[in-house]
C-alpha cells in the first residue's frame, strides 16, 4: 500500500489536527502549524494553507449515547439528564468503571450497596431492571450473565466524564488545515 499522495491531482488537501492544549493556546497554536506546513511546502503554487476551528464531533468518532459526570452525579441520555436514584447511579458507575467483568449480586451488594452479602436477594436485579428501563431498549448496556451476574460489555456506548463540570468549555475544538493551489 503506497502512502504518497499527488496534490497535484487534487484541489485541496485537507489534514485534521486535534492537540489538546488550553483554549487560549489553540489559536496560536493553529497559526504556527500553519507556518509550518507553508514553510514545509516550499511551493509557491500550494502556498495557500487555512487554519479553521471545527466542530468537536466527527463522524469518525461518535459521541456515546450515555454520558456519567461524576463530580455533579449526573447521568445524560442523547444529552438529556436521566433521573436516577443515588443506587442506581452508584450501580451503573461501578458496572462502567468495570467494563468486561462479570460481577455477582453479593459482590455487587457488598461493592455498590456497602451491605454484607446477602445471596438470595433480589435487590440488585430490581435495579438493574429499572435502570434498563430508565436507559431504553436502544441502549443495551448492561448485559445478565445467567445464573452468575451483570456485565458491561462495550465501553463504546458510554463515556465517564470524571473532569470538572465545565470540561468541555476548556477544551478547544481541532483545527482544519487546507492546503489548496494558488
Amino acid at each position: 500500500m503506497s502512502t504518497d499522495y499527488d496534490i497535484a491531482a487534487h484541489d485541496q488537501l485537507q489534514l485534521l489536527v486535534e492537540i489538546d492544549v488550553d483554549a487560549e493556546r489553540a489559536p496560536s497554536l493553529a497559526a504556527d502549524l500553519e507556518a509550518a506546513l507553508r514553510s514545509a511546502l516550499d511551493y509557491p503554487e500550494y502556498a495557500a494553507v487555512t487554519a479553521q476551528p471545527m466542530p468537536r464531533t466527527s463522524p469518525e468518532r461518535p459521541v456515546p449515547a450515555l454520558r456519567i459526570l461524576t463530580r455533579p452525579r449526573i447521568v445524560q441520555l442523547h444529552g438529556e439528564p436521566v433521573e436516577l436514584t443515588r443506587l442506581e447511579y452508584d450501580l451503573l458507575l461501578f458496572l462502567c468503571r468495570h467494563p468486561h467483568q462479570v460481577h455477582d449480586r453479593p459482590a455487587l451488594m457488598t461493592e455498590v450497596w456497602r451491605l454484607p452479602e446477602h445471596p438470595h436477594s433480589r435487590t440488585v436485579d430490581v435495579h438493574v431492571r429499572r435502570l434498563r428501563r430508565k436507559l431504553g431498549p436502544e441502549l443495551p448496556l448492561i448485559t445478565t450473565v445467567r445464573g452468575v451476574g451483570y456485565r458491561i460489555d462495550t465501553t463504546r456506548l458510554f463515556v465517564i466524564d470524571d473532569g470538572p463540570v465545565t470540561a468541555d468549555a476548556a477544551r478547544p475544538n481541532p483545527y482544519q488545515l487546507t492546503v489548496s493551489r494558488s
